[in-house]
């Protein structure tokens, strides 16, 4: 392995924004939650992700199902509704155009996905919901696999996967397919992201490093997140979580060893459109995070949300000890995506 594991029990951070969030998505269109959202490979333009036990894309009109029923947990192989799984959770892997991983947490196993013919085949340990364990080897066991991710400093791009249950750091060889564990932990992992200059590596637990969830701001050392899911990076030392508890993003600032936060809470029976400035937006459980190019998703219970515009983080000198994020456009507003979730099956 040669990538630094840095564990970040997850913080808040309070900060003046000047930019907006829309809903693209609405609760009457995505059926489940959006745990992960990333650009497609095979069809440029489209983002896909992953709602409840599915997988979709969307090219921001139109949003098809690729495989999987989003309400139903089961196993089986097959292409489109005939592929069922049991809880995808934290992220999928785009290896390659026509390949993406998914961690069929439920189930204990990583399955692969052609996108070509969206057929479905098994990948790594043994599926169904009772096989799990912790064996390496050529014939792995897994304990809720939650994260992946390749590690862009592996001489053979290894693939690295958190395990929820299992409290594991695990590489997968993909030539081989050979498991090995090299960091076993007391904490349930959620989450992970790599920095691509260092290739450190960031991992979210489920309530950060303290024993008990809860909201607290302020140093790194006495922050309080409660499952702390999604995480993005904005700039070396500076990563994004999506707080999922306390449906809110946080901010992690290793150079100033502070947190803050933004989005307040809501509670689910309260109207919350998500347009508006981000000092006032509101997010309901979000979980995934992505960052590209101009562009902020957020993926939260049966909505996808939207911020577009360059990203800039600037310190004031006045507030040294401030981190304030800047999300904007040219015209100071934010773009609609339009609607992500009018399914059309395929």
């Amino acid at each position: 392995m040669g990538s630094t594991i840095i564990n970040i029990s997850l913080t808040y951070f309070r900060l003046p924004l000047e930019a907006e969030m829309v809903t693209v998505v609405d609760d009457n269109v995505c059926e489940l939650n959006i745990h992960h959202l990333e650009p497609e490979l095979y069809v440029p333009g489209n983002i896909l992700f992953a709602d409840g036990n599915s997988l979709k894309t969307t090219n921001g009109n139109i949003t098809l199902l690729i495989v999987g029923i989003s309400h139903t947990g089961a196993y089986s192989e097959g292409a489109g509704t005939d592929a069922t799984f049991r809880h995808i959770s934290g992220t999928f892997l785009q290896t390659s155009p026509e390949e993406v991983l998914i961690l069929d947490s439920g189930n204990h196993c990583v399955r692969s996905i052609d996108r070509v013919t969206n057929q479905t085949a098994p990948y790594a340990g043994f599926c169904g919901h009772t096989k799990n364990g912790s064996r390496d080897g050529s014939y792995p066991l897994f304990n809720f696999p939650y994260s992946v991710i390749i590690d862009q400093k592996s001489p053979t791009q290894d693939i690295i996967i958190a395990e929820r249950e299992g409290k594991t750091l695990r590489s997968l060889n993909k030539r081989t397919k050979y498991v090995k564990t090299f960091h076993k932990g007391v904490l349930k992992f959620l989450n992970m992201v790599q920095e691509a200059v260092s290739g450190n590596i960031f991992v979210t637990f489920e309530h950060g490093l303290a024993v008990s969830a809860g909201f607290k701001d302020g140093p790194l050392s006495v922050a309080q997140f409660s499952v702390p899911q999604g995480i993005a990076i904005l700039e070396e030392n500076v990563v994004l979580v999506a707080d999922k508890d306390n449906n809110r993003l946080r901010l992690l600032d290793m150079k100033t060893n502070t947190t803050s936060s933004f989005c307040s809470g809501f509670r689910r029976w309260l109207s919350a459109s998500g347009h508006g400035n981000l000092l006032h937006c509101k997010l309901y459980q979000p979980r995934g995070l992505h960052v590209v190019k101009d562009k902020l998703y957020v993926g939260e219970y049966r909505r996808i949300r939207l911020v577009t515009g360059r990203l800039n983080l600037v310190y004031l000198p006045k507030f040294s000890k401030t981190l304030m994020i800047f999300l904007f456009t040219n015209s100071q507003e934010v773009i609609p995506y339009n609607s992500y979730c009018d399914l059309v099956e395929i």
